[in-house]
């Protein structure tokens, strides 16, 4: 059995919740796609896989012995895997890895298309009421799954928070520290 520490760091709204250090454990007959398959999906000791975050999702892994792959989005969606110093089928035993470490990458310019306001506790579950919740794409799809706001326990009706909103994302603030509360990813429409 092959024992590899995975380092996870993201400074995402909401994705930052599963920083921290996994231990994962790969069997001897394991490739570096294996183990990239592992920290993209999780399993094996890793609990907390790479979000999907839509088409801008860009993670280095780099690793005791240099970097691993680059896991990322394209404009679909769809993952892919690049491997600049080994391949897919390098045999993990061969490599001597200990431990990696999983970072977003830099990014381009951004399209921040958010809506800012001040919303009260009482108006956002009003807004929120008839969404339905999303899920990650290699979770699947939950169909009419709708988001329950009674479950948002942190909010008070009569308090204002800071509100970040657009079609698909909602991120709620405490107003006067900016300190994130909620992020949640919804649709008004049925998915």
């Amino acid at each position: 059995m092959i024992t590899i520490t995975f380092h996870r760091k993201s400074v995402c709204m909401g994705d930052d919740a599963g920083n921290g250090e996994y231990t994962i454990q790969m069997p001897d007959t394991a490739s570096l796609g294996d183990l990239m398959h592992v920290i993209l999906r999780g399993g094996n000791g890793n609990d907390w896989p790479i979000p999907y975050t839509g088409a801008n999702s860009f993670w280095i892994i780099k690793s005791n012995v240099g970097n691993l792959g680059e896991i990322f989005t394209d404009q679909e969606g769809e993952w892919h895997t690049v491997y600049p110093s080994f391949t897919e089928k390098t045999p993990l035993q061969s490599l001597g890895i200990t431990w990696t470490f999983g970072d977003r990458a830099e990014k381009g310019p951004v399209d921040n298309s958010y809506k800012k306001t001040c919303m009260t506790g009482k108006e956002i579950k009003e807004y929120l009421a008839g969404a339905y919740g999303r899920v990650r794409p290699y979770h699947g799809p939950l169909a009419g799954s709708r988001i329950d706001v009674q479950s948002l326990k942190k909010l008070q009706d009569d308090t204002q928070y800071s509100v970040s909103y657009n079609d698909s994302f909602f991120k709620i603030a405490n107003a006067e520290t900016g300190s994130g509360l909620y992020w949640i990813t919804y649709t008004q429409e049925n998915p």
